[in-house]
């Protein structure tokens, strides 16, 4: 029988041809691909956070100290309340202030009175704070808070400072943070290596999902595997993340003024 090919015969026989030749390709590497895929990505997801755990080690772990005692029933040195709860956790915090305001108020400079009001209409608890002594040497920090609480004023209300005092804690935090530097307890801020390294750990959670994204592009069609490299570099960078929190250093006389500290707070 005489007979002609129909016109869209060459074209289904190259599309067969290029699949065939698509199908041997991924045969040949595509275990290639899933083994060395899979290996990068389980290295990432097991040797990313041991190496952000070794970083820590070698840069964020504080000296380690031999135990002062089981407690102390003195405070081991002079240094001001809220300094010594700073150094203890490595965070300048609300309660650090506060003792800081306690202590001003122990020292005579300023006094704390409680101002009850029973009424009909209203009922409540305010207290006042009057600046008392002048002459008392202050710290740094402590004049900021000083200045944050009495402002230009010789007395003033708590219930005044809900919607004022606020504005001044981070200058507040960044004294204190600096006046233990100047103590040689640190010799870069803690809130500042916090800062860098979280900071370090988002913008490489950003870049393993561009890089997964590249990665599953090229790869995807060969193996699922592909999706294996993004993990394990998420993993990782979830891992700095959480161990930004730790990588404030203390330098070694921060170190042993800390251990001290922590067997008075025991």
């Amino acid at each position: 029988v005489a007979g002609a090919a129909p016109y869209w015969q060459q074209d289904a026989d190259a599309d067969a041809a290029r699949q065939e030749e698509a199908q041997a390709y991924a045969d040949q590497w595509g275990p290639v691909a899933s083994v060395g895929l899979g290996a990068l990505g389980l290295l990432l997801f097991l040797g990313g956070p041991l190496g952000v755990y070794l970083i820590w080690y070698r840069y964020g772990r504080d000296k380690p100290m031999v135990k002062v005692a089981d407690y102390l029933t003195e405070p081991p040195d002079p240094l001001p309340p809220g300094l010594a709860g700073t150094l203890l956790d490595d965070s300048a915090d609300m309660q650090d202030i506060v003792a800081t305001i306690v202590d001003l108020a122990r020292r005579r400079v300023i006094s704390i009175t409680e101002e009850r009001t029973e009424g009909f209409w209203r009922s409540g608890t305010d207290f006042i704070y009057r600046r008392e002594l002048d002459n008392v040497a202050l710290e740094p920090f402590e004049r900021k808070v000083l200045d944050g609480v009495m402002g230009n004023k010789d007395e003033v209300r708590l219930s005044e400072l809900k919607d004022k005092f606020y504005s001044k804690i981070d200058g507040i935090k960044s004294q204190m943070y600096k006046d233990l530097i100047e103590r040689g307890y640190y010799k870069q801020s803690p809130d500042s290596a916090r800062t860098q390294f979280g900071c370090l750990g988002v913008a490489l959670v950003i870049g393993s999902v561009g890089i997964g994204f590249v990665v599953l592009m090229l790869f995807g069609d060969l193996t699922a595997a592909a999706f294996c490299p993004g993990i394990g570099l998420f993993i990782t960078a979830l891992a700095m993340i959480i161990a930004a929190r730790f990588m404030p250093r203390k330098a070694d006389p921060g170190a042993e003024a800390a251990a001290r500290w922590s067997a008075f707070r025991e």
